[in-house]
């Protein structure tokens, strides 16, 4: 029995195929993914002068000493703080270090988070940490109103 057709696997391509990933006599041209990107010019300009995340501290030595805190620490904290188990993925800075090397190798000042809670909840508590608006334990996700992950 053959198998159901499915979308040629070239971007943009219309037609549908059987068991292959590309078919030979596809004409859609190839897509220059670069021409694509979604990036804003005031973006981009933020990311060449951020640097590269090695450039950051967040090199090989950096790596294996994150692994190891999230094998002793493999919950995200936050979600502990809603009443919800969930892994976690990530260390983050509880204080930003803001290339203080010191205060980046200082373990007491990291924690376990989960994507959701590191690039949402902790965005915007370190925003508003910043401007003085919220207290340190806010960092921690203390004291302050936490979202649930989907």
């Amino acid at each position: 029995m053959l198998a159901s057709p499915t979308r040629c696997k070239k971007r943009g391509c219309p037609w549908k195929v059987r068991g292959c990933v590309h078919h030979i006599h596809c004409q859609t041209p190839d897509v220059d993914l670069s021409k694509l990107s979604k990036q804003t010019p005031a973006r981009k300009l933020y990311d060449d002068r951020r640097g590269s995340s090695t450039a950051r501290g967040y090199d090989s030595h950096w790596q294996k000493s994150r692994i190891g805190f999230l094998s002793n620490n493999p919950l995200c904290v936050f979600c502990k703080r809603v009443g919800i188990v969930t892994a976690a993925v990530l260390v983050d800075h509880i204080k930003p270090h803001k290339d203080d090397k010191k205060l980046f190798w200082k373990r007491d000042n990291w924690q376990a988070l989960c994507a959701h809670h590191h690039n949402a909840d902790k965005a915007s508590i370190e925003s508003k940490w910043l401007k003085g608006l919220l207290p340190d334990e806010a960092l921690q996700g203390i004291g302050v109103q936490l979202s649930m992950p989907d």
